[in-house]
Formats: C-alpha cells, structure tokens, sequence
C-alpha cells in the first residue's frame, strides 16, 4: 500500500518534467538523443538479443569482459555450488536471473559496445551480483580450488587497477584489443591519469611502484588466506 503510494507519488516530478520539456509526460529525453539515429530503433535501440555481439561481450578482445576481470571465470562453479546450498540457492538464482537479462539485454543494444570504454560498461550494473555468489565458492572449496580463486582474482585486481590508471575509456577508432593495444602499453609506459600521478606524486616508470606495492599486499593476503585454509583443514583432518 504504502510503497505502491511512495512510488507513484516519485514518477509525479518527472511526469511534470517531461510534459513540460517533451510535450508529452510519457516521452523521455533519452529518445531525444541526437547523432544517434538508431536510438529510434526498437525499445531506444534495443531489439532480439543477438548471440555474436553476447559472445563479443564476455569473450571478445574489444569489449570481453572475462579478459578484464578473469575471476568471472568462476561463477558457473559458484552457481553449481550454491544451488546445493539452501541459504544460498535463492541468492544465486537471483544474481543468474540479473546477469542474464543485462546480458541479454546489451547484446540486443544496437550501440552495445558503449562506445569510448574499457570493458562492455552497460552491463556493470549486474558485476555486483555475480562476485556476490562467489563467497561461498571459497569457504567451502578445497584448497585447490582456492589456489586457482586466488590466482584469477589477483590478476583480476591487477588488470582493473592498470585500467584504472591509465584510464577507462579507450579510444574507439585505434583500438582493436583493449589489453593488448591501449591498456599494457600505456601502463608500462608510465602514460598514467592527472589523477593517478598526483596521487603518486611520481614521474615516470616510478610513479608505478605504489601499484606494485598495493599488488604485493594484495597478494599477500590472498596467499595468508590460503595458508590459514589449509591450516584450518590439516586440523580438522589429521592423517
């Protein structure tokens, strides 16, 4: 009641907004896009979802986003895992369900690859979901599993911190392999954001070092994590 009442009464502002900008309350500015013609295609260009662009989303060298954050790799198996788990099964079903229709829906987007960017950046939104069913993949995996977890999330945060500090949006025209052509070469070559060298205070290969340091913790953690593991299960059980 109180809810259904709340929500309404939030449209109110932008149905008067949109009358009065758009003639219409129910015309969005979104559709008033110009230089972008085929926002008037489909739902504001977006059609039937196309199976060669998903594949470009999650595997490709331009937009893949398991090239950039390779511990994705990972939530098939946490989903699996966590269907076997009462407490986890309604929370894996909803992360499956929010990564699936972005996915869906990105790949029927007729500027899918959001033009300048790192990474298909219109399906950010459902990252949190899917890293959220990855918990419980590490408190009940096997120390095996755990090495192969620690591994892919550090080159995960490695990769993320180098986009980061080069910068996210990758120039269109030049770029075919995001990693390969704009994100390593810019990195290694000290070409870092205002942003990330006043950070530094550094010039050059140097202003590098304090990602090496934040890596290095990182990894640390990450390999304390996996000795404390395998501690807790040589107590548990003894040979």
């Amino acid at each position: 009641g109180l809810v259904s009442v709340a929500i309404v009464l939030s449209e109110v502002p932008l149905l008067i907004y949109n009358d009065a900008a758009f003639a219409s309350p129910f015309r969005l500015g979104y559709g008033e896009v110009e230089h972008f013609e085929h926002m008037h295609t489909g739902f504001f260009g977006i059609s039937a979802p196309n199976l060669t662009v998903l594949g470009e989303i999650i595997f490709g060298p331009y937009r893949g986003l398991l090239r950039l954050a390779p511990v994705l790799l990972l939530v098939p198996v946490a989903a699996v895992a966590c269907a076997r788990l009462a407490y986890w099964r309604g929370v894996a079903l909803l992360a499956i369900a929010v990564g699936a229709y972005y996915l869906l829906m990105n790949s029927g987007y007729y500027y899918w690859d959001g033009n300048w960017s790192i990474g298909p950046r219109h399906v950010t939104a459902m990252l949190p979901f899917l890293c959220l069913i990855l918990a419980p993949l590490w408190q009940r995996g096997g120390s095996a599993l755990r090495g192969v977890y620690g591994a892919l999330l550090a080159a995960s945060i490695a990769i993320e911190l180098m986009c980061a500090a080069v910068q996210m949006n990758a120039p269109v025209e030049t770029v075919k392999d995001e990693l390969f052509d704009y994100v390593f070469p810019q990195f290694l070559a000290g070409h870092l954001t205002a942003v990330a060298k006043r950070m530094f205070a550094l010039h050059g290969m140097a202003s590098l070092l304090p990602l090496l340091a934040l890596w290095l913790g990182l990894i640390t953690l990450i390999a304390f994590g996996l000795w404390s593991s395998r501690k807790s299960e040589a107590v548990k059980h003894p040979r």
